[in-house]
């Protein structure tokens, strides 16, 4: 039996002012991630926060240009988070980039959509739905 490498999160924190040929250092590192065939990348923008410069970076709306914290989080196994790693050394003159390994866990009790829709299609099971603040559609699924 195959051993699987282990899996890693790695979390490189930036601003969004950062560039890289022209454009957002962000916006390229998700881009090359995504080239290298990484499975999970998100980029989260802060509304506050200071680094190593012990510069606070807060979010003003009435600015054009702002420094703002951006946190790009990356999961996938080690071999490939290696190959991203050594693209940053190139395209990153700053920041910071934490590693820790992540406990997989699969997800097999979770009810899929489309049997979910049958169960309430047959009447078996309700299908309440609310929106909250229009932002985002919930829905609660429950028996008789």
């Amino acid at each position: 039996m195959q051993e699987k490498d282990p899996v890693l999160r790695i979390c490189i924190y930036l601003q969004t002012t950062d560039r890289y040929r022209g454009r957002s250092l962000y916006q390229a590192v998700v881009g090359k991630a995504k080239a290298l065939g990484i499975v999970r990348v998100a980029a989260l923008q802060g509304c506050m926060g200071y680094g190593g410069s012990d510069t606070w970076h807060v979010e003003q709306p009435w600015k054009l240009c702002q420094e703002i914290p951006v946190m790009i989080e990356v999961l996938d196994r080690e071999s490939r988070l290696r190959q991203l790693l050594n693209c940053l050394d190139d395209m990153c003159s700053d920041g910071m980039v934490t590693v820790e390994p992540v406990k997989e866990t699969d997800f097999k009790g979770l009810v899929p959509v489309a049997p979910a829709g049958r169960l309430w299609l047959n009447r078996l099971y309700r299908l309440l739905g609310c929106f909250k603040r229009r932002v985002c559609l919930i829905y609660l699924v429950s028996g008789g």
